[in-house]
Order: C-alpha cells, then sequence, then structure tokens
C-alpha cells in the first residue's frame, strides 16, 4: 500500500514539470523515502554514458564511475564506501521506455540498510522520473518536427509567390526591351520612352521585391538581431510619403498624425520597409485614382500605425 501510494502522489507531482524540476523532486522524494544523501546524473547526449553529468548533489570519481556503470548496464549497482566513507552507496538507474537517460546515486549510512521494499519503492520512482524524461523528449521532438514542417511547408509557399511574383516583372522588361531593340526604327519618341519608362518602373519593382526577399530571409535566420535606437514616428512617416509622392504622383496621401508623439524604439529600416509596402499594397489593390490615409496616434503604452485605402478590400467569402 505504501508503495502504490508512493508513486500515486509522485505520478501527481511530475505530471506537468519540466526535466530539471523532475530531478529535483525526485532527489528530495528519494531522500524522504531513503534518509539516503542523493546526487543524480544525466546523459546529455542521450545515449553515451561515459558523457554523464551530475545535474543533481555531488560525486566523488569513484561514485561517479559507479554511476556512469550503472547507466552502461542499465541496472542497479551496489558498493561498499564503509572502509574510507562509512556508508553504502546504491546507483539506481532512470529507466524509460526505450532510453535510460540517467541514475540516481543514494549514499547510505551504515547500520541503516534499505529494505527490499523500500528498495523496489525507490527503483520504481526512479523509472517513473525516467519515463517522465522520456515522454517530454519526445513531445519536444514531436513539436519541433511539427514546427520544421510548418516551416518547410510556409517556405514553399512563399516561394511559389515569390517566383510567381518575379515572372511579371520580368516578363514585361523582356517585352519593352525586345520593342525597343527590334522596332526602334518604327517607334515613336514618346513610344520609344514609354517603353524605356516600362522598364525603370519595373526595375524598381523588381529592386524591391528583392530588398523584402532578402529581409525576409535575414529576419528568419537564427540569431538575428535588430537595430534599434529612438526614432521619430513623423519623420518615418515623412520619408515614406516623399517616397510614395515620387513613385506615384497620381496618388492623393491624407496624413493623419496626432502632435507630439512619444519617440519609438525600434529598427529604422523594418519601419520604412513595412511603410513602403503597406502604401505599395494599398495603391495595387485599392487603384491609383484614390486617397490612400496613413494614421499614427498614441495609445498610452503603444503606438498604433495604420494605413488604409478605399479599394474593394478582401471579397467577404474569402475574409475568414
Amino acid at each position: 500500500a505504501d508503495h502504490a501510494n508512493h508513486l500515486r502522489v509522485f505520478s501527481e507531482k511530475l505530471r506537468i514539470e519540466s526535466t530539471e524540476t523532475a530531478i529535483h523532486k525526485l532527489a528530495v522524494e528519494l531522500q524522504t523515502l531513503t534518509g539516503a544523501d542523493v546526487c543524480i546524473g544525466m546523459i546529455p547526449s542521450g545515449n553515451d554514458p561515459t558523457s554523464a553529468q551530475l545535474v543533481w548533489g555531488t560525486a566523488n570519481p569513484e561514485e561517479l564511475a559507479n554511476l556512469r556503470e550503472c547507466l552502461r548496464t542499465v541496472n542497479p549497482v551496489a558498493f561498499a564506501m564503509e572502509e574510507v566513507h562509512g556508508y553504502q552507496a546504491l546507483a539506481l538507474p532512470l529507466r524509460g521506455q526505450k532510453l535510460c537517460l540517467g541514475a540516481a546515486l543514494l549514499r547510505i549510512p551504515t547500520g541503516h540498510p534499505m529494505t527490499s521494499a523500500v528498495n523496489v519503492t525507490a527503483q520504481a520512482l526512479c523509472d517513473q522520473t525516467g519515463l517522465h524524461i522520456e515522454r517530454t523528449i519526445v513531445e519536444e521532438n514531436a513539436r519541433q518536427a511539427n514546427e520544421e514542417a510548418k516551416s518547410q511547408k510556409l517556405r514553399n509557399t512563399l516561394l511559389a509567390a515569390i517566383s510567381h511574383d518575379y515572372r511579371t516583372p520580368l516578363a514585361n522588361i523582356l517585352g519593352a526591351a525586345s520593342s525597343l531593340i527590334g522596332q526602334s526604327d518604327r517607334l515613336s519618341r514618346e513610344q520609344a520612352r514609354s517603353l524605356a519608362k516600362t522598364i525603370v518602373d519595373e526595375v524598381e519593382r523588381l529592386s524591391t521585391m528583392t530588398d523584402n526577399t532578402l529581409q525576409l530571409a535575414r529576419l528568419d535566420a537564427d540569431g538575428v538581431q535588430l537595430t534599434k535606437d529612438w526614432e521619430s514616428m513623423e519623420e518615418l512617416i515623412g520619408s515614406a510619403a516623399a517616397r510614395t509622392r515620387s513613385r506615384y504622383p497620381d496618388v492623393r496621401l491624407a496624413l493623419r498624425i496626432e502632435p507630439h508623439l512619444p519617440l519609438l524604439r525600434c529598427d529604422a529600416q523594418l519601419i520604412r520597409q513595412l511603410l513602403d509596402n503597406l502604401i505599395d499594397n494599398a495603391v495595387k489593390y485599392g487603384g491609383s485614382q484614390q486617397t490612400v490615409e496613413i494614421v499614427a496616434r498614441n495609445l498610452e503604452s503603444n503606438l498604433l500605425l495604420s494605413v488604409g485605402d478605399r479599394g474593394p478590400g478582401i471579397p467577404a467569402p474569402l475574409r475568414e
């Protein structure tokens, strides 16, 4: 009954714990159950017992060697230390279904031997912890695999979209350049100017798309660091408005910027790119003969930045 109760209570304690907390709880439980001093070693790589390192308590070289032997054989190891240290020691493996990732070493004072029932319960507690750690690792691996699959799917979708978007300006450039070469003697000055402008516009479009793609690749990389500084939102919006007027002279801009906005700690290059992309999107889908509204206002601890157009919007059936 005591054995079953120990396992039940300990199982409740382990239910949602991390590996580090589970090891801590096991050490406390073993100390309470046996009265022994406890140290615990784990295999960092998960498959090489000789690489086992202590994660709880301390151990001398001989104890550490016996703990590693326990991990190698995946069986309890008992050894006597009375002559030098005045205690016996018992190493118990933390066994999962497929892996043994750690072992607990119990220093048992001479004259206080563990009963067979306590020994069985102590091993069961170690195995319960081993199963919990193994399950945690499996769940983490499954989560990472799922995230990688989602990331790969997103990457493939993105590449397909980018490839599609690149074909249009390239086709326009090729068509305009071919006309200039093959029909130069039959083109009027105005027609030649129009074709040349098409090439320039499409090259600028390609340049923007390339910048966005490179920026996306940079932001998707591990360990990316943003270059943040205190920036004026008025200046960032003003420079975006100037670029818009240069690119889209027919578009009317309505700037609604709340006075005395606080400085914003941000990566200015990314904010400029964000504004350019939103404005380009508004012009593309809202039409050049319309008003694009840029709003910036203070919402206490946040700043609202909005780019709006008066285009048709997303069709109702597709919004969700």
